[in-house]
């Protein structure tokens, strides 16, 4: 299976970075945006205002990312649940990018000092 790291900018800055398994951002909102947007309707929120309101959000942690402020994971989820609802209802998309996930290979490393030693002991013993 394909991973991908979907990054968030807000201008040129990362804002963040999470990890998917897909690249296919109406399989990312149906992970991460629907609760939020199904809840607002619930409430009876219309769409505009559930609009406003995730636009406000955004802008807060993107301010406090410009600030160097910390921002705590439950934010960072949040915010990335508020760009996929923007995502959905056709408003913000041009800060998210996706890179495939380069799969590590393992190099065969020598230890060249270990490799001596067996030399030179092989050659004492010899």
């Amino acid at each position: 299976m394909t991973k991908y790291n979907m990054i968030i900018f807000d201008g040129d800055v990362v804002v963040g970075k999470y990890k998917t398994k897909t690249n296919d951002m109406n399989l990312i909102f149906k992970d991460c945006g629907e609760e939020i947007v199904r809840d607002g309707f619930k409430q009876g929120i219309n769409m505009e205002t559930q609009i406003d309101m995730y636009k406000t959000f955004i802008e807060e942690i993107n301010k406090q990312k410009r600030h160097c402020q910390k921002i705590r994971h439950s934010d960072f989820y949040i915010y990335l649940s508020c760009v996929c609802a923007l995502y959905k209802f056709n408003q913000e998309t041009d800060d998210i990018l996706f890179l495939k996930c380069k799969k590590k290979k393992k190099k065969n490393i020598i230890n060249y000092k270990c490799l001596i030693n067996i030399l030179f002991i092989l050659f004492v013993i010899c």
